[in-house]
């Protein structure tokens, strides 16, 4: 049925009648309706109608087709709202839903992906007839892992069928960096013997500060400054993402070991420091004991204030440059530095490394990759519209002037192109708002992205041009100067669903059990036992005792996923 439509689509064409009827299509068009989640700091454009406008007349001179985008941005809660009841069978006027992508609480795509019966289509034949997608998914990533994060197993754990059943986009983790007020590191230099000007990333030879040096800095910050909140200005996971990474050179909930057995993360030596320092931190107050009750504007606040000296925060890099900028606006003349990746000399390892280096500690790397951090899903019933629906990516995708035209808006109008910047002898291009509007712009963005289906940095990755030099430097220097993580989480690689009532109802109370009385207590500070006693000397062995199907499940299934991942496409994956 799918290649009648192709070729009836294409009969159409021909004469010149593409835009009659067409599933939802109204008044001569095809009606593409699509929910996305807002990402973070999104907001609607005050000329959004402008460029859909540019978008659709473009896509009609090159195509002949006729649509009508009808995009709308919603919040998590929301959109999951509209999902529910957007992809039942009777219901017919929605054609995508975009939204992150993974398996946790706050995923939206995947249940619907995962699901036994068709909700979502089956992409892996319609792909091929779109090669500007598949190219674009595959370009820069040969061991495919992007490609690999768009299949779902469907079954049962004994006998799954990966599908592709999920577009993902392609972007750029562009790492982690930690902020640092060097007023107060200059306060307590003498105590630590820690120059903030060493440890800058913005002067050549800077050096990487060891997580033995970061956990005195912030003793001797809490003891010089007894007005603080908390030192440390951080999201648990965030601070989890950054020192599990120092202390593992990777991160993930689950992690694949040299014997290939999988295990969750905290079973790991890494992993079981990491929670003991969250809850050494969280007890003595070097990092909030309230970390679930307060948000982002809060710890940007305290920072700006004085009252913490360290601030991280999820995403990326990007987001951390918009909240200094936030933090300048409160206070212009505090003085902080971005510091490097923490080196490891406190595991075994670093230990060893750290004694035959001068005591500077293994620089593991940062949390930076090219991944799938958003997906396209498309509703079982909508087979006509599928075809203009997917025509449509591929043609945002068949040249950098279409893509950049659904990014950024019209160009001469939303934006033009900026210098391009020079960076230890790569050139990247940039983009900046128009000089006679930029103060404008900048204040009320013009175009808010959302009728770019999926970003793709294959096809355009312009930097902000209106960044600073410093902020340049920063963004640059985290996203391709800082070594990266290792990639032995089971992130990207999914699962079937456990129909297994005894190892469904042992995954739930594991996770359960760890969550209320292991991982809480931890970031709280809470309990006179550390985190690591309570894992090693009953939780673990509880584990393996009662709940070790859990465990080969998890390492059956990933194995499983990657012979079938090794086979599909003849390559070995590491």
């Amino acid at each position: 049925m799918k290649k009648i439509l192709v070729i009836v689509l294409a009969a159409l064409m021909l004469f010149g009648f593409c835009a009659c009827g067409g599933g939802g299509g109204s008044g001569g068009e095809y009606v593409i309706t699509v929910y996305r989640e807002r990402s973070s700091g999104q907001a609607d454009g005050t000329q959004d109608d402008v460029v859909k406008e540019a978008i659709e007349e473009k896509f009609y001179e090159d195509t002949g087709i006729s649509i009508d985008l009808q995009v709308t941005i919603y919040s998590q809660s929301e959109l999951e709202q509209r999902v529910s009841t957007g992809m039942g069978v009777y219901t017919q006027d929605l054609d995508a839903v975009i939204s992150y992508i993974g398996e946790d609480s706050g995923a939206i795509v995947m249940p619907y992906a995962k699901a036994e019966r068709d909700i979502v289509i089956d992409l892996t034949d319609y792909i091929e007839d779109y090669p500007n997608i598949l190219n674009a998914i595959r370009m820069n990533d040969p061991q495919h892992e992007v490609e690999m994060s768009a299949y779902v197993p469907i079954g049962t754990m004994d006998e799954a069928d990966y599908q592709m059943r999920m577009i993902p986009a392609v972007t750029p983790d562009s790492g982690y960096a930690m902020i640092v007020n060097a007023d107060m590191m200059r306060a307590v230099q003498d105590e630590t013997g820690l120059d903030p000007d060493d440890y800058n990333v913005l002067n050549e030879g800077y050096k990487n500060m060891t997580f033995t040096q970061f956990e005195t800095l912030m003793y001797a910050i809490q003891d010089e400054y007894t007005n603080l909140r908390y030192p440390i200005a951080a999201k648990p996971w965030d601070l989890n993402r950054i020192f599990a990474g120092t202390l593992l050179g990777y991160y993930g909930e689950n992690v694949i070991q040299e014997d290939g057995t999988v295990v969750p993360g905290y079973f790991t030596e890494g992993g079981q420091m990491m929670l003991d320092y969250m809850w050494k931190w969280s007890k003595d107050g070097i990092w909030e004991n309230e970390s679930l009750q307060v948000d982002d504007t809060d710890r940007i606040g305290w920072f700006a204030s004085g009252l913490s000296a360290v601030y991280l925060s999820y995403p990326d890099v990007e987001y951390l440059i918009s909240s200094m900028r936030t933090v300048e606006s409160i206070d212009p003349q505090l003085d902080y530095i971005m510091i490097a990746p923490i080196a490891d000399d406190i595991t075994e390892e670093g230990q060893a490394y750290a004694a035959e280096h001068n005591g500077e500690g293994i620089v593991r790397g940062n949390l930076k990759d090219i991944k799938a951090s958003e997906a396209l899903i498309i509703p079982d019933h909508r087979d006509t519209d599928t075809e203009v629906l997917l025509k449509f990516i591929d043609w945002q995708y068949s040249s950098k002037e279409n893509y950049e035209l659904c990014l950024y808006g019209v160009k001469g109008v939303h934006w033009e192109e900026g210098d391009a910047i020079d960076w230890n002898g790569e050139q990247y291009e940039t983009w900046v708002y128009p000089l006679a509007n930029r103060e404008e712009f900048t204040l009320n963005p013009p175009y808010s992205g959302k009728y770019l289906m999926l970003e793709n940095i294959n096809i355009s990755n312009r930097l902000r041009g209106d960044y600073t030099v410093d902020e340049q430097a920063w963004y640059l220097t985290a996203r391709y100067d800082f070594p990266a993580y290792d990639s032995n989480s089971t992130e990207g690689v999914w699962l079937p669903d456990i129909t297994d009532n005894t190892i469904r109802n042992h995954a739930g109370i594991i996770d359960q059990n760890f969550v209320q009385y292991v991982r809480g207590p931890a970031w709280a500070g809470q309990g006179t036992t550390a985190p690591s006693q309570l894992l090693t000397g009953e939780y673990i062995p509880y584990f393996y005792e009662y709940c070790g199907d859990y465990l080969d499940f998890l390492t059956q299934q990933t194995q499983s996923s990657i012979t079938y991942f090794e086979n599909l496409w003849n390559i070995e994956i590491a």
